[in-house]
């Protein structure tokens, strides 16, 4: 099986775009190389850095049911970096993205149709994949929280504190990190001095903005939890992205009321004003945090709205029913004409 395994992934990394060279690893090859793959009815992976691994698999076994579970659309997730890029006049990365896009869209063509279950994260991404491979084997699971242990912290004690986590190394949530201590910060401040803004997760090039301002980097932590308890409100600039974003399930579920984009709050089944509050610009984003800050009852009303929302349509044991009935329907045999 070795030698045939090798040679699907050479074919791979020619037809691949760079991007998925990341996950292109030796050892994994040659560990995946060692099953006893007869002993398998189903490969499941997730990403699509996952997917050449899936496809040599199922060439040396045809009989393997596949699956791939993603958490957003490459292609669309391309196509606005590249805009991105432009406006941004990176006409070099414009180029280097344009070439990637082109590739990762020939290459969503051509491997998904091979899979017999294509996990999306939101209708709104399936009605998208759907045009281009077909909806037969495309199946909406969503990402989901555990709303019961989110809901057990306790909000007794918060501070007049901005929330924003995420990993600040992903240049979206770094892009949306500078857009917010540049254009939003300074306006929320020059109303509310004393404001804080935490920004947590990992990063390795905003540490410079702790201390000042209000403002406290964390890096990485080891536990979300002691924040999620005493910030105020959180937020999420994210400007560039698919899918559906976890960090704001987290604070939906844990009941801090959230401000973030069109593009944050897309594929999640919220309704702006009720379940969170929508804002594109610096002043809309600074008007609607200032509100949250010194507005408990709107506080409350969108945290409790949000939260319920969690509850019953994004936890852990609600979607849990949904993931085996997908098993099931992949189980039942191949239909063949």
């Amino acid at each position: 099986m070795g030698r045939r395994l090798r040679a699907s992934r050479q074919r791979s990394r020619v037809l691949a775009p760079e991007g998925l060279d990341f996950f292109d690893v030796p050892a994994m090859w040659n560990r995946i190389a060692e099953l006893d793959i007869g002993q398998f009815d189903a490969v499941h992976v997730r990403f699509a850095g996952m997917i050449p691994y899936a496809v040599a698999l199922k060439q040396v076994a045809p009989q393997l049911r596949l699956v791939v579970d993603l958490d957003d659309n490459p292609s669309l997730l391309l196509s606005r970096k590249l805009i991105s890029s432009l406006k941004k006049f990176k006409f070099r990365m414009f180029i280097w993205q344009l070439k990637e896009l082109i590739r990762t869209f020939a290459f969503e063509l051509k491997e998904l149709q091979k899979f017999d279950s294509v996990w999306i994260c939101s209708d709104i991404d399936s009605s998208r994949m759907s045009s281009r491979i077909g909806s037969n084997r495309i199946q909406v699971v969503e990402n989901i929280v555990d709303a019961q242990e989110l809901a057990a912290i306790d909000r007794s004690n918060i501070e007049p504190a901005v929330l924003m986590i995420a990993s600040f190394d992903y240049e979206p949530n770094k892009a949306g990190a500078e857009f917010f201590v540049a254009k939003v910060w300074p306006r929320i401040t020059s109303v509310i001095p004393e404001a804080q803004l935490w920004l947590v997760g990992k990063n390795s090039q905003l540490q410079e903005w702790s201390g000042k301002q209000g403002i406290l980097v964390t890096g990485m932590v080891d536990d979300v939890r002691p924040y999620l308890e005493r910030a105020m409100i959180s937020v999420a600039p994210i400007f560039v992205g698919t899918g559906t974003k976890l960090k704001i399930l987290e604070a939906l579920g844990a009941g801090l009321p959230v401000v973030t984009t069109t593009i944050g709050a897309e594929g999640i089944d919220v309704v702006n004003g009720v379940d969170l509050l929508i804002a594109n610009t610096p002043e809309d984003f600074a008007d609607y945090c200032i509100r949250l800050l010194t507005d408990r009852k709107l506080r409350d009303e969108l945290a409790s709205s949000g939260k319920g929302l969690i509850q019953e349509k994004y936890d852990l044991h609600v979607m849990a029913r949904k993931v085996l009935d997908s098993y099931d329907i992949l189980a039942k045999p191949v239909q063949t004409s």
